[in-house]
């Protein structure tokens, strides 16, 4: 059994255990935290970026290679996205070099690239030639290269696809087979001398774009075509100078061809 004087103590010991208890329990609260400084601009860390989403355009294969278009230009392969210029005798695509290169060398055509400007020297027998050329594309096989495709670089990634077709320049008639021809057709002697307009066919007609028109350059008239009948055949009959290098023989043939036989001089 526990004595009255040890209960006494316990007692005590706990009256001082929750007086000081109570005390610690009314002491002041801990002073506020004083606020934080403004971060400065380079210590705040930017925002993500949102990721970009890149859409293939539609004239793009998954290879980001050029697709081809239904339509053919003079039998040559356009590529998908182009659009018609210079009154429809000319294309307009925008796109890159390698990959517009890249589009004709897959189809086995003949990618030249001309350093002159000048795809052609002029010639009597050559059509005249397309200048600002960048590059030339032709047929491999040498028996279809009717028309060669020009390539010209144009500001803003653009590219301008020109043709030039290969077509021989049809020979002028010789001045006396003109006279000829006159007289059989009964011409008078002093009628003006005129030269035979051809019948005009469909691929003449060049479109035009409405309000707009077109300028033709007079060719220049040759000599023969100022005179009459009359005056044409003596400038054509008239012999040449002793100094001349070559000999005329027009009097010979002149007077062949007016035998009355059906043959016909083939100069």
């Amino acid at each position: 059994m526990c004595s009255t004087s040890s209960l006494l103590g316990v007692g005590r010991l706990c009256l001082g255990i929750l007086i000081i208890s109570t005390w610690v329990a009314c002491d002041d609260p801990p002073p506020p935290r004083a606020p934080e400084a403004p971060k400065k601009a380079s210590e705040i860390a930017p925002p993500v970026p949102e990721p970009t989403v890149v859409t293939r355009p539609s004239n793009l294969d998954e290879a980001l290679n050029l697709l081809p278009a239904e339509e053919r230009f003079h039998g040559f392969d356009l590529p998908m996205g182009y659009e018609p210029h210079a009154n429809g005798r000319a294309r307009k695509i925008q796109t890159t070099l390698p990959r517009l290169l890249r589009f004709y060398y897959s189809r086995y055509y003949q990618v030249v690239r001309t350093r002159s400007g000048e795809l052609y020297e002029p010639s009597k027998t050559r059509g005249r030639s397309l200048r600002g050329s960048d590059y030339k594309i032709q047929a491999a096989d040498p028996l279809k290269r009717k028309a060669v495709l020009h390539i010209s670089e144009r500001p803003g990634s653009t590219f301008l696809l020109r043709i030039e077709e290969r077509k021989a320049r049809p020979l002028a008639q010789p001045a006396l087979l003109r006279v000829m021809d006159a007289e059989r057709q009964g011409l008078e002697p002093e009628a003006p001398l005129r030269t035979m307009k051809r019948p005009a066919k469909d691929g003449d007609v060049v479109p035009v774009a409405e309000g707009a028109g077109l300028v033709y350059k007079r060719a220049k008239p040759k000599k023969l075509e100022k005179f009459s009948l009359r005056r044409a055949k003596q400038r054509v009959l008239k012999p040449r100078s002793s100094g001349a290098t070559s000999r005329s023989v027009s009097n010979r043939i002149y007077k062949w061809s007016n035998q009355g036989t059906d043959r016909r001089f083939l100069d």
